[in-house]
């Protein structure tokens, strides 16, 4: 039987590393990957209901009809200092519900207090096949700049969809609350890489 598993990995700058079984794609994605297959027009409220991170509604779809078009994934790779999509890292506990449209507590860019820097982000580096097996990772680097230490408990993955006539959008499409939490104190980073694997 084929099978999709994807795993978090968080290697500290220290060189502990923690890892995490991924299990929590949110209704978003259900809502994209529908859409996809059904080949929805996005445009005039036609499509299926999602919610971007900032709790408004928008539509999924996935049709080219010559004027309008939606892209439903669009870039996942975000550029250095860009903490609104790709991956997203928070402090939150709260767990984590089908309907999460966003992290429960999300880590800001910069290096306040409880902020963190974002790297620029690697979208299906290290693509490998290998005998059953095809795999590939997002991974970002985050850095602790603040003064003082910051518990990071959630990593989430926001897509960029685009829409003809309305532009991107940001909807989170997984969040997973980790089993340890992950403390990185100032002056330190954590790489984090979210990979996915399918096995026949």
């Amino acid at each position: 039987m084929t099978k999709l598993t994807g795993i978090i990995r968080i290697t500290k700058s220290t060189g502990e590393v923690y890892e995490h079984r991924m299990h929590s794609f949110v209704q978003n994605f259900a809502y994209l990957l529908n859409s996809l297959c059904a080949r929805l027009a996005p445009n005039g409220g036609v499509g299926l209901p999602m919610k971007d991170t900032a709790n408004t509604s928008v539509t999924a779809g996935a049709c080219n009809n010559g004027a309008s078009y939606y892209n439903w994934f669009y870039t996942a790779a975000a550029a250095i200092g860009i903490d609104t999509y790709g991956m997203v890292v928070g402090t939150g506990v709260t767990p984590v519900a089908l309907t999460d449209y966003k992290l429960d507590v999300p880590i800001a860019q910069g290096a306040g207090a409880g902020q963190m820097k974002y790297s620029a982000a690697s979208y299906q580096v290290g693509k490998i096949s290998s005998g059953a097996n095809r795999s590939f990772k997002l991974i970002r680097w985050f850095t602790n700049d603040s003064p003082g230490a910051i518990t990071v408990n959630e990593v989430g993955f926001i897509a960029r969809p685009y829409n003809t006539g309305v532009g991107p959008y940001n909807v989170l499409i997984c969040r997973d609350v980790l089993g340890a939490p992950v403390t990185v104190n100032s002056g330190e980073g954590i790489t984090v890489e979210m990979a996915f694997q399918i096995t026949a």
